[in-house]
């Protein structure tokens, strides 16, 4: 007796060909639709509703499921509510690895970090995936970050102190770099010991400009940072930006002689 692939009845006979899988799959698909059309809300497991014990939504689940909430938000909000007053992290651990069926290959389960905090701005209490999230909704962030740059900037226009010092940690932190010695450098007074005059060309700097105009001043390092100079007053002077840029990590007398001197 020959078979006959591509049916339902040869599937449950043994036979494992592709045709004879979809035809199983269709007779299954076709058992299921016709169920549910006789008996609306049918499901091949047994199923039940419960209420939420968080938002109090009603919602489907397995009989056999130990569920108590109606989502992945629910559940959290509900784990996490004692810090719903306090703006810290929160972190959610699934496992880290698991084996793929059949495969053996890994895949990454990527961990889950949950911020809960009040908003700033409108001091609602709010659970967020985001860890950079600090407001509630989308328009408390455009407030947030609007209210944020208004404070910066009539911070920066009332005192020059943060420029300065983001411009002097710089300095320091390239010293740091060549592990060189630091000292108190500050740009200002050393532009006013040596009277705004580049040491190089010895001509006048232009204080009202800055790089990478040619005349801007600048601080040069008498004995480079790379050849083991040091980071302090008496091993800097005011120079402009042409001749701190021709001398680089060499001595004075090769920037005076590129530039004609």
């Amino acid at each position: 007796m020959t078979k006959t692939c591509g049916l339902a009845a040869t599937y449950r006979s043994g036979c494992r060909c592709e045709p004879c899988k979809l035809a199983h799959n269709a007779r299954i698909r076709k058992y299921y639709q016709k169920r549910q059309k006789e008996t609306p809300g049918w499901t091949n497991k047994k199923t039940e509703r419960r209420s939420c014990e968080r938002c109090g939504t009603t919602y489907l689940v397995r009989s056999d499921h130990a569920s108590k909430f109606c989502g992945v938000a629910c559940a959290v909000r509900a784990r996490f509510a004692r810090y719903e007053n306090t703006a810290v992290v929160l972190y959610r651990r699934p496992p880290m690895w698991m084996h793929r069926y059949k495969s053996k290959e890994l895949t990454i389960m990527r961990t889950i970090i949950w911020v809960s905090g009040s908003c700033q701005i409108c001091g609602t209490n709010f659970v967020s995936s985001n860890t950079t999230n600090r407001t509630c909704s989308s328009e408390c962030a455009k407030s947030f970050r609007y209210e944020y740059k208004k404070k910066k900037q009539n911070m920066d226009r009332k005192t020059l102190d943060g420029r300065r010092k983001r411009r002097i940690s710089k300095d320091r932190r390239r010293a740091r770099q060549h592990n060189a010695y630091v000292g108190d450098v500050v740009r200002s007074q050393i532009y006013e010991r040596d009277g705004d005059r580049c040491w190089i060309c010895e001509e006048q700097t232009d204080p009202n400009v800055v790089v990478p105009h040619p005349n801007a001043p600048t601080i040069d390092h008498i004995i480079a940072l790379a050849v083991g100079g040091t980071h302090e007053p008496k091993n800097c002077a005011t120079a402009c930006f042409r001749c701190n840029a021709i001398k680089g990590d060499r001595d004075v007398e090769f920037a005076r002689e590129r530039i004609g001197l």
